[in-house]
Formats: structure tokens, sequence, C-alpha cells
């Protein structure tokens, strides 16, 4: 395989020798090209648990094969996704605190050394089955079941509490991972530890922030109309259309179709 540097060398000789595209300066055409070989780079890796059709990510970089994890909530596709593919697991992300979005991170640790970074309201939270559900998450279940919202069927969930992060932010992270920009903004709305995840510009990992088929709910504890209006819609908003999201349930999507309420 031909690695991205050699490639784009290649392609800006073919620039250089006169192939060039009307009314694109050459720095333009770089910027291009730049861009092109870090969407080569990684691919992204969707698996959906059975607790509540959470998604759980894996985002790799596919030429050193160094991997980040958010919202860990199925050991087993974890596992096997990265032994299978011998990947360097470096990050545990999490978009916020709810037990769905961290039901297996206590394994994960336990398996893989990396660390995890999080807002300071959801390192909080994780800690106290009250604050990240798992207390009252049967009662939750059940909910979705009576209105036909969960096609599987679902385990008995136990107050469930995890180690604080080892890296937290109040408003804001940028993490230099792989050549890749990756920046975490706290986006309480949620919950208190709402987190939107901006990989280059181009994916966002929204947690339960933004769904293309569900609505924002902000009934839970922790969360907030008020805040979310304040705080993260603006966020959304500033963000390019193009961009592709990964929530917590459901497909993923273009910005643009998204209903921003």
């Amino acid at each position: 395989m031909l690695s991205c540097g050699f490639r784009f060398r290649a392609n800006m000789e073919f620039y250089d020798r006169g192939f060039r595209f009307h009314g694109i300066r050459r720095a333009d055409y770089r910027t291009i090209l730049e861009r092109i070989a870090m969407a080569q780079e990684l691919q992204i890796y969707t698996s959906i648990s059975k607790l509540n059709e959470t998604n759980m990510y894996l985002i790799v970089n596919q030429q050193s094969d160094h991997a980040i994890l958010i919202d860990p909530s199925d050991v087993a596709a974890a596992c096997q996704w990265i032994e299978n593919k011998a990947l360097q697991l470096d990050y545990i992300l999490l978009t916020h605190e709810h037990y769905d979005h961290i039901s297996a991170l206590n394994e994960i640790r336990k398996v893989f050394s990396a660390e995890v970074i999080a807002s300071a309201a959801c390192s909080a939270g994780i800690q106290r089955p009250e604050i990240n559900l798992s207390k009252f998450f049967n009662l939750v279940l059940d909910f979705r079941k009576d209105r036909g919202l969960t096609k599987e069927p679902q385990p008995k969930v136990h107050p469930y509490s995890a180690e604080k992060a080892e890296h937290t932010f109040d408003d804001s992270l940028e993490l230099e991972w792989q050549g890749h920009k990756i920046q975490l903004w706290s986006a309480p709305g949620h919950s208190k530890g709402g987190t939107l995840i901006n990989c280059d510009g181009k994916y966002l990992f929204s947690g339960d922030t933004l769904s293309y088929e569900y609505e924002l709910i902000t009934s839970f504890p922790g969360g907030s109309k008020k805040e979310y209006r304040n705080v993260t819609k603006p966020l959304l908003l500033g963000l390019d259309k193009a961009m592709k999201v990964y929530p917590g349930h459901g497909r993923s999507f273009l910005l643009e179709e998204a209903a921003i309420v």
C-alpha cells in the first residue's frame, strides 16, 4: 500500500506538471489533498449494543493502527475490534455520563491501558449511580419497552459506578492525535456532562445531544433546556453543515439533515 505521504507528493507533482484545476491556487490544492489524505487514514466502526440500542464507535488510524473508542457499551465488540486488528487503543472518549454509554467502561479499562477523557461533569457523573442513571435504568428500559422503542430483550441493570476520568475539562479540550485534531466541547442539555466530539471538522460524535431519529430529552436529572439553548445550540449552529454526525442512538447523518431545535 502506498503511504499517504507518497500519494501527496505524487499528486503535487501532478499539479505542477500543469494539470491544474481552473481557479484553484497551489496552496488551496495542497489543502484539498491534505484533507483527502486525512479522510483516507481514518476508519470509523460502529457497534450497536443490545442495551438500549446504544452506538459505540471506534476511530482507527489505518496508517498507524492506533485507535480511539467512544462510548464503551459493548466489551465483546470492543475487544474483537481491537484484538483482531492488532490495534493500539490510546483513548476512551465519553459523550456523556449515562449508563448505556459507559456500561462496558470498567471491563474495557481492565483489558486495555487506554486513558479516559471526559468533561468534569461527566467524570463526576460516571462515579454516581443516581447521576449516570444506572440506579433507575430499569425504569427507563420499561418506559421504552412500553412504547415499542426497544427491539431487543433488555438485561436487568444494577447500580453502577466507574472511576473518574484520567483527563477532564470544563469548557473544551483539544487533542492532537496521530496527525488529527479532536476537539471536545462541553454541551449540556441532555445531561450535565454532555460533550460534542469534533474530529478534523469532518465528523461529529454527538451522543444524545443530537439525533436524526429521536428528539432531544432534557428531563433527566442534570438535563436543562436553558443550558442547551444558551450553550449547546450555538455550538451546533456554528458547525459546518457538511459534517457527518455519529449519534448515540440511530443512524449517522449529515448535519444539514438535522433539525436543531
